[in-house]
């Protein structure tokens, strides 16, 4: 199980709360890569110094200027993954785990079978559930898949097309939550809907700029631009590639489960 946290001028405080609550995990089978995505405030120091003692797990990247969200994700994964077989789970350096036994129920449902398991998450700021659609993401809107914990197989973000996380010459920013959590769901056979994993500490209002202070996009659930790209491309089919091989999963089996 691999934890990839990016972000950009993040609180020391919010991260060092985030990165307690992987730690208090009781599954033990995890590793991490934490991305600062060239911050100005010092975030980066602080996490070298905060997971110096944590290094055989740890990988740490620090980048010398800002590359975004979608392009940090893919390098994690491409570069720093190597096992298709891998559980990647993306949390944001600002939210933190459920209690000490999210991993070991996320674990449980990938010994049952799961590919993918989206989360459903706490606001902090407001009371506020967002129904996932796992049957038509792409025709409801994102159907949001986006929402935090997302876990899924790393071959299936293997298989996704590189050009479908970009724009043009240009790496996804505003949309990256949906640009591989879509084709992911697509491609998913048993994807699973998990229930109150993490804890979303703040809100990004509806006027946010993609470049906002942070570094990080606007939540998905306040973008104005649905109707573009990633929703707007092509459906994946359940056919992921491993290397230059191709293989058939069966057709998705949702199962919603409450924790």
């Amino acid at each position: 199980y691999i934890f990839v946290i990016s972000g950009r001028n993040i609180d020391p405080g919010q991260f060092r709360r985030c990165f307690d609550s992987v730690l208090s995990q009781t599954e033990p089978d995890w590793g991490a890569i934490v991305i600062d995505d060239a911050s100005t405030n010092g975030f980066g120091d602080h996490a070298r110094t905060l997971l110096a003692p944590y290094r055989e797990r740890v990988t740490i990247i620090q980048n010398h200027e800002r590359r975004g969200l979608m392009w940090n994700t893919w390098d994690a994964i491409t570069s720093f993954c190597s096992n298709p077989q891998s559980v990647i789970l993306t949390l944001d350096p600002d939210d933190l785990l459920a209690g000490p036994l999210v991993l070991k129920r996320i674990a449980e449902e990938y010994d049952r079978g799961a590919d993918v398991t989206i989360g459903s998450m706490l606001r902090l700021d407001k009371e506020a559930s967002y129904p996932v659609d796992l049957t038509d993401p792409r025709g409801s809107r994102g159907g949001n898949v986006w929402q935090h914990l997302r876990t899924f197989k790393k071959y299936l973000f293997d298989a996704i097309h590189i050009e479908d996380l970009k724009l043009g010459e240009k790496w996804l920013d505003y949309t990256s939550d949906w640009a591989f959590m879509l084709p992911i769901v697509e491609m998913s056979s048993r994807p699973v809907i998990s229930q109150r994993l993490s804890t979303s500490t703040t809100h990004r209002p509806e006027n946010a700029s993609a470049t906002n202070e942070n570094g990080k996009p606007p939540s998905p659930e306040s973008s104005p631009d649905l109707d573009t790209p990633p929703c707007a491309r092509p459906k994946l089919h359940p056919n992921p590639r491993r290397g230059n091989h191709r293989f058939d999963l069966r057709q998705s089996n949702m199962i919603p489960i409450d924790l």
